[in-house]
């Protein structure tokens, strides 16, 4: 079976039932709204019963390994100290931080890398405005669009600490933005400083890697499996490092088999984003039409639709309630998708695109 030029039979496939899919994909988001409202009384009392989390936070924890790291000890043995004294597991390798965001913080200061966040926020929302303009959206989009992603990161301008997983989002929303089918090198650029602070954002890399393999762009696909090599070694190196500092008696994980379901995933989603503002039924809506809304991105839904919903499927199936923080990966960009829900609505009307012309997606 040839794989090189697969993705244009799948593309004409979608674009030949563009209204159909577009009227599934509301309906599936109106169904799960009726019930998230059902739901969402059970879904909130739940996580409320779960115990409260561990005097000694992983934000705490985090800004102690960066400060051994500041003092001159190297990153290994901090982290796995600080995991051992505090009660963390060291096991398997990935429950132990990629050291980069350790060291930009011992390095840059808390003060300059707030800086760098702030600034990584606003360059996501002028490269918004940017890719909706380029895609001839109309004005009110182009703003919208930019507001949405300021919006998304907004918690640097409050938040005292990041996680690693809102760091990665930051760059993926650059990513996302600055794709581009056969004009990939920004996007690829972004994806790698993502991985390079949660392993998470391999997803990304994955699937620009597939969609270049599908519509026979090989020189794109070169550069894909290139990023993934290259992750590949970095993540193979700190694995060997956590297990070389790891000691006999180091705790192991409880492990990822939460299954806390669809619902509670949006409650995670809801929760710890800006959705929250309107309140949980309110938001929890507006979350799901932001979900939509990206089939509506055209080239980058093909990027950005399966990274989304495998982290959707990863939160509901492998998540335990108190990994809340997970969905800062998608803090950032996830908003995007409300401003272009009322495009999917006109799609699914039959009505024309982009400028007049029927179908023309964003991007």
């Amino acid at each position: 079976m040839q794989v090189f030029g697969g993705m244009a039979l799948l593309r004409d496939f979608v674009a030949s039932r563009r209204v159909l899919l577009a009227r599934l994909v509301i309906l599936l988001c109106l169904v799960l709204a009726a019930w998230w409202q059902w739901d969402i009384a059970a879904t909130d009392r739940t996580l409320a019963e779960e115990p409260a989390s561990a005097d000694f936070s992983d934000m705490r924890l985090y800004d102690e390994v960066a400060g051994k790291v500041a003092a001159g000890e190297g990153y290994y043995a901090a982290a796995t100290d600080s995991h051992r004294n505090h009660g963390y597991p060291t096991n398997p390798w990935f429950t132990v931080r990629l050291p980069m965001l350790a060291y930009m913080t011992a390095w840059l200061g808390v003060d300059v890398l707030s800086l760098l966040a702030k600034s990584l926020v606003v360059a996501g929302m002028v490269a918004w405005w940017i890719a909706f303009h380029h895609a001839g959206a109309r004005v009110v989009e182009v703003l919208l669009a930019g507001i949405a992603a300021f919006a998304g990161g907004a918690i640097v301008f409050y938040m005292p600490g990041l996680l690693h997983e809102f760091w990665a989002g930051l760059f993926v929303s650059l990513a996302f933005a600055c794709y581009r089918p056969g004009r990939s090198n920004a996007a690829i650029a972004f994806a790698l400083m993502a991985c390079a602070i949660r392993e998470f954002s391999v997803l990304v890399i994955g699937t620009g890697f597939m969609l270049a393999v599908l519509d026979n762009r090989k020189g794109e696909a070169a550069k894909w499996f290139a990023a993934g090599t290259l992750v590949t070694v970095f993540y193979a190196v700190h694995a060997i490092y956590v297990m070389g500092a790891r000691l006999p008696g180091d705790l192991s994980s409880q492990g990822w088999s939460g299954m806390i379901g669809a619902m509670q995933a949006v409650y995670m989603v809801t929760s710890n984003s800006i959705f929250l503002l309107p309140g949980l039924a309110v938001g929890g809506v507006l979350a799901l039409m932001a979900m939509a809304g990206w089939f509506a991105v055209g080239a980058r839904a093909w990027l950005a639709v399966p990274v989304l919903f495998a982290w959707l499927f990863a939160i509901a199936v492998f998540s335990r309630p108190e990994n809340l923080y997970w969905s800062q990966f998608l803090l950032p960009w996830l908003p995007v998708g409300l401003v272009l829900f009322p495009r999917l609505c006109m799609v699914a009307l039959g009505r024309g695109g982009l400028d007049g012309e029927a179908g023309k997606p964003v991007g």
